[in-house]
């Protein structure tokens, strides 16, 4: 019987290799491929919406910073870092939420069909 490195052309993480998996490798390859997939996505380039509303909040940002006392910059760049936390934890969550309600449908699927 293979395991689930055979099944591997690379160290990415790998349906393929799943079923010869124990629990815990299976659970640390799931989470490999979370987070290689969420770090390839760029919401700019699959939304113009987005980027349309990223050119916007750019564009309002110089034209603050260009017209407010120089005393007031560095709170500025903190709220646009805080903002910028705040949206990367949203979509952090909104990610594994999604990751989870897949992954969830995927095994309901396999478990009723074995059924």
């Amino acid at each position: 019987m293979k395991n689930a490195k055979e099944f591997r052309r690379n160290n990415a993480p790998t349906a393929i290799g799943w079923p010869y998996m124990a629990a815990g490798d299976f659970l640390m390859d799931m989470q490999d491929l979370f987070y290689a997939r969420q770090e390839k996505f760029f919401p700019e380039r699959v939304s113009r919406e987005y980027a349309k509303a990223d050119d916007d909040a750019a564009y309002h940002a110089r034209v603050v910073m260009k017209n407010l006392p120089e005393q007031f910059h560095y709170n500025l760049m903190k709220l646009r870092d805080s903002y910028n936390t705040r949206e990367a934890i949203v979509k952090d969550i909104s990610y594994r939420q999604g990751f989870s309600d897949g992954v969830r449908f995927i095994l309901q699927a396999l478990v009723a069909g074995a059924q």
